[in-house]
């Protein structure tokens, strides 16, 4: 077996035995799965074996209409709102977001949640808008404004998608600043949401905190699991990574949070989820 392959087995065994136990957990207790919204994160769509972060355009659709049929959508502004303690929403709601702006994106998820209203959230860099890169190219702004006006919130991922806790501050600050601004021009809509690129402890700071607040944006997101509460800090809010080669069965009970207990992988083991970034100063 290749390690490739091995690596593959093993996510999988150890997604789906944390997801068992946890389900079985929600099971025996009297108050059931952990109350909040959950942000999902896709990034890709498309046949790539062994990919996870390609998510099959039927598995895609198939996960769609079940939060649909199950009244679980929420949207930027529920989350918001609901955080704030402003708004009630119910228990397992889910905000879809989608990372990076890869071309697949516009073919296959775009068409899925405007025919079902979904109001996802498409974070981008706009240094990197109309690239070839790999594994498949990125939307250019054409495609990114028919993301738009077909009813996803585009919102930044950072101007180049660098390890904002891997820059020197004035970096950071360009980083955030010139991302919001060229979005806002070219989209013609406020930008106010933020996603860390990447996302691990390793790649945001209370010193990244202070300069998405000082470059004007409301929320951000990182990428450690857990769920959205009232209460929680709009400007350090969790996601959870939903990935290709996973049926419904874990799909749901990844929004009902089984999966929220990886966030101690994501705490404890950092160093497995990417390399580490250059000493900020």
């Amino acid at each position: 077996m290749s390690a490739s392959r091995v690596r593959w087995v093993s996510k999988k065994l150890a997604r789906g035995g944390v997801a068992l136990v946890s389900s079985a957990v929600f099971r025996v207790r009297p108050q059931g799965p952990p109350a909040g919204i959950r942000a999902l994160t896709y990034h890709r769509f498309g046949a790539a074996r062994r990919d996870p972060f390609c998510v099959s355009p039927s598995d895609f659709e198939v996960q769609m209409d079940w939060l649909v049929e199950h009244g679980r959508v929420a949207s930027l502004d529920d989350v918001v709102r609901f955080a704030r303690g402003e708004r009630v929403v119910r228990d397992g709601a889910a905000l879809v977001t989608i990372d990076d702006g890869s071309i697949s994106a516009f073919e296959h998820a775009l068409p899925v949640l405007a025919r079902r209203k979904i109001p996802a959230v498409l974070f981008v860099s706009p240094g990197l808008v109309g690239r070839a890169s790999v594994p498949e190219p990125l939307m250019d702004w054409n495609a990114l404004r028919a993301c738009a006006a077909g009813g996803l919130t585009v919102a930044s991922h950072g101007w180049s998608h660098r390890s904002l806790e891997g820059l020197r501050t004035p970096e950071v600050v360009h980083e955030l600043e010139a991302s919001r601004r060229l979005l806002e021009i070219e989209i013609g809509a406020a930008v106010e949401a933020f996603a860390y690129p990447y996302g691990t402890r390793r790649d945001f700071s209370a010193r990244t905190e202070a300069c998405v607040r000082a470059a004007g944006y409301a929320v951000a997101f990182h990428s450690q699991h857990g769920a959205i509460v009232p209460g929680s800090p709009l400007l350090s809010l969790p996601r959870v990574k939903i990935e290709g080669g996973e049926d419904l069965r874990m799909f749901e009970r990844i929004v009902d949070g089984a999966m929220d207990p990886w966030r101690g992988v994501d705490r404890h083991l950092a160093w497995t989820q990417r390399p580490a970034p250059a000493t900020a100063g």
